[in-house]
């Protein structure tokens, strides 16, 4: 499927866990936006699931995931394990929601 059709705002809730190659997946959103679109993101930290295929460890992992894939983190915010803090969520490997606002670069 093709089009020239660019969009001002993109939305991709909790698919990016469940992609092999989310790389790939960040890419194709970048050729779908326009040079001032706003594209939104959840994913998860530390979810393994069975239809998890991408499994993400900290938020460093996305912010360079982000980067070498050509969208730049605006905001980013992690909603925590029953309010714990970040650096215990990651060092127990609790899970942590993550919603990302981005650009392209």
């Amino acid at each position: 499927m093709h089009s020239d059709i660019l969009f001002d705002i993109i939305v991709s809730g909790e698919v990016l866990e469940h992609i092999e190659n989310p790389g790939k997946f960040l890419r194709k959103l970048t050729t779908m936006a326009n040079d001032n679109a706003l594209i939104y993101i959840t994913t998860v930290i530390n979810a393994p699931a069975i239809d998890h295929i991408s499994l993400f460890k900290n938020p460093d992992e996305l912010r360079v995931l982000f980067d070498n894939n050509g969208l730049r983190i605006i905001d980013m915010r992690c909603f925590l394990y029953r309010g714990k803090p970040l650096e215990v969520c990651i060092r127990k490997k609790w899970p942590v929601m993550v919603a990302i606002t981005a650009q392209k670069v």
